[in-house]
């Protein structure tokens, strides 16, 4: 057996039976993974005897004390010292001891302690993990810059490729990326925070992530709110030269900003610069958080400029509702684009010719999937029958000219065939009138 998943629902008399047939142990001499849910902290001293030196992954989602996460890490260091992965989910803070306990797990290669918030002492400790190369944390409310040691700065989490950070303010997320990522090739970033943000809060973590992050290793950048905001707060409008500094990672596939701020500046300008500066783009969401009235002022001709990626799959923007589609062009992409997108959010933008809608998205966009307004819950509205008869024509103007481009393919196939064969054909001419 090389998996295995402990549950609340297993009887707790199974692993005194297992004590006292006193068997060799680990008892399961190839088990690679373990899994335990809701353990019962006097119950962690019964998983210990599946714990071997051949053991790689092991998670634990359970509510346990420090005391009881103490044991368990410590027992992890002693019985499966090539641990390479490690997840542990609960609510009890991670002491010293816990750290250094993880510390002294040099193989491992992920770490995950989302649910348990750590002190920059903690944080300092685990930095030292020469192979870790993805890490999900949370953090406390402290500062971090404190925290570290300068030998830390120069060494900290040296082989990290993904970060997942959850923290209550932008300040602490970007001390933590100024302070440990330095120098860095991290490939993904995605960060959870509870504060509204601000163009200048963005500004900065951006500014810190070209000074820390290669250029050509970056390619994800994730940015989410860590809880839903009852109170409806007024969103800070995005400054379009804050992702402007986004351009230089040229490697850049995916970027998804959904957090509670204003992409009213956002501009057909702007999404060709996107275009240019990122040719490897394979998604992007930029969707304000809680709310269906946010807007761009992309138009739907501005889109155009992404009919030429060539790896973008998933498109999330909202349009601008104050621009109808009086001027949209019918056959934008002259039918020869092949533009891979197959998802794709408008938002909520008014139209009044559903057909010009749909023979500009079938022209450009040739192979979506879906495309939704967030208004389509309630299909009394005008602008919903609206984008209904334009999804219905999409469906028949794409089918179309997919069978066009059939024709023309065959066309060119033929013409090549007669370019081929016209010196023997000419040959067949002249030997028939010489016969003649």
């Amino acid at each position: 057996m090389r998996c295995l998943v402990f549950g609340p629902e297993l009887d707790p008399s199974v692993f005194r039976v297992i004590e006292l047939s006193r068997r060799q142990l680990p008892l399961l001499q190839n088990l690679r993974h373990l899994a335990v849910y809701e353990l019962k902290p006097h119950t962690w001293c019964n998983i210990t005897p599946f714990l071997g030196p051949k053991l790689s992954s092991f998670a634990l989602t359970s509510q346990l004390g420090e005391d009881t996460c103490e044991s368990m890490l410590v027992s992890l260091n002693i019985h499966a010292p090539f641990l390479e992965h490690l997840q542990v989910l609960g609510s009890a803070p991670l002491s010293s001891v816990g750290c250094g306990a993880i510390c002294s797990l040099k193989h491992l290669r992920t770490l995950s302690t989302s649910c348990i918030p750590l002190t920059a002492e903690c944080i300092d400790h685990l930095s030292v993990l020469s192979n870790l190369t993805e890490l999900v944390i949370t953090t406390t409310k402290d500062g971090l810059a404190h925290g570290a040691s300068a030998a830390g700065r120069e060494t900290s989490f040296a082989s990290l490729r993904v970060l997942t950070i959850s923290t209550d303010t932008w300040a602490v997320a970007n001390d933590f990326c100024n302070v440990y990522l330095r120098p860095s090739s991290l490939c993904t970033i995605e960060v959870w925070v509870g504060e509204v943000p601000s163009s200048r809060y963005l500004d900065e973590l951006f500014m810190t992530l070209r000074r820390c992050c290669p250029v050509s290793s970056l390619k994800s950048i994730t940015l989410l709110p860590a809880e839903y905001m009852d109170d409806d707060p007024s969103p800070d409008i995005l400054d379009p030269n804050t992702l402007r500094l986004l351009f230089s990672f040229s490697n850049l596939e995916e970027l998804d900003i959904r957090t509670t701020i204003s992409f009213v500046k956002v501009d057909n300008a702007l999404v060709k610069g996107m275009t240019l500066a990122w040719p490897r783009l394979k998604s992007l969401q930029l969707q304000p958080a809680y709310t269906l009235e946010g807007t761009t002022s992309v138009t739907l001709d501005g889109l155009l400029p992404f009919a030429s990626c060539s790896t973008l799959k998933t498109l999330s923007i909202n349009l601008d509702s104050m621009i109808v589609d009086s001027c949209t062009r019918l056959k934008p992409g002259k039918s020869v684009c092949n533009s891979p997108l197959a998802s794709f959010v408008l938002g909520e933008p008014p139209i009044s010719d559903p057909c010009a809608v749909a023979s500009f998205l079938s022209d450009a966009f040739p192979n979506l999937k879906t495309f939704m307004v967030w208004e389509e819950y309630d299909d009394t509205l005008e602008v919903v029958k609206c984008w209904g008869e334009a999804r219905r024509l999409y469906e028949l103007f794409r089918q179309k000219r997919a069978k066009e481009a059939d024709w023309d393919d065959s066309a060119d196939r033929s013409a090549q065939a007669m370019y081929v064969y016209r010196p023997y054909l000419g040959f067949l001419c002249l030997t028939s009138l010489h016969l003649s």
